[in-house]
């Protein structure tokens, strides 16, 4: 996800994420959240493995 330069981007990524859990159970929403850490762990890790190559 790229970092928002605009309040207007900002409410959009809002607007378009609570579209998309506004039906979710909370079990859900929880899955989803660990999702995207896990996601995110991943690419930090390759990011540290990048920039040590450097």
């Amino acid at each position: 996800m790229k970092e928002p330069k605009t309040m207007k981007e900002l409410h959009k990524i809002r607007t378009e994420s609570y579209k998309y859990r506004k039906n979710m159970t909370s079990e859900q929403f929880i899955a989803d959240i660990e999702k995207n850490a896990e996601k995110a762990k991943k690419y930090m890790a390759k990011l540290k493995t990048t920039i040590v190559k450097s």
